[in-house]
């Protein structure tokens, strides 16, 4: 197998992890998850839904992109993981909880660059 293929099957299972178990936490209500949809206004009774369509969103980005990668989803990919990293430190917490979280979003946008260099 080319080495490309298997760095973006790498990839491919790092976006799947992420997004599987993010979505995995959302979709199930993690409590302390809701102090960040409430920073950007997102308050009751809202929050419950919002967080069960977020999970569903990461769920089936985790699903199409170990399935069949596209394009498009994955740069919706990476820019979600980039804000949601980035809610961390606006809602007050260290800035440390953003960069811990750089291959959040790093990976589905190498992923995005490989599959865009192929065709």
């Amino acid at each position: 197998m080319p080495t490309q293929s298997i760095v973006q099957w790498v990839l491919r299972i790092g976006v799947f992890g992420i997004f599987a178990g993010h979505g995995w936490y959302v979709f199930n209500l993690r409590p302390q998850w809701f102090a960040y949809l409430h920073t950007v206004g997102i308050n009751p009774p809202y929050d419950t839904l919002v967080m069960r369509c977020i999970g569903t969103m990461d769920l089936l980005i985790a699903a199409i992109t170990l399935i069949k990668p596209v394009k498009q989803v994955l740069l919706l990919a990476a820019c979600w993981a980039f804000l949601t990293a980035l809610i961390r430190p606006v809602s007050g917490e260290n800035w440390l909880e953003f960069i811990e979280r750089a291959g959040n979003w790093a990976c589905p946008l190498a992923l995005y660059f490989l599959m865009r260099k192929k065709s």
